[in-house]
């Protein structure tokens, strides 16, 4: 069985500590973390999902855009 990568895109600002000892590790918090966390929940293997306000955003960018490499995207 082949494992699958599934993503979750959101946007918006994020706190990030530092770890202060070296045994910690280093942590996001905030409202956006978590909602990109039910997001990528929401995906199944080889799926990326994105809120709406990136989806609008990558297709205004990307619209009738040839990217090397990858084939024709899908919205």
């Amino acid at each position: 069985m082949a494992v699958q990568d599934r993503i979750g895109i959101n946007l918006g600002e994020v706190v990030i500590r530092e770890p202060v000892a070296e045994h910690q590790r280093r942590g996001l918090f905030g409202l956006q973390v978590d909602t990109c966390a039910r997001v990528m929940g929401l995906a199944r293997g080889g799926q990326i999902l994105m809120t709406r306000q990136v989806f609008d955003s990558a297709r205004r960018v990307l619209k009738d855009e040839a990217i090397e490499g990858l084939g024709r995207l899908s919205w």
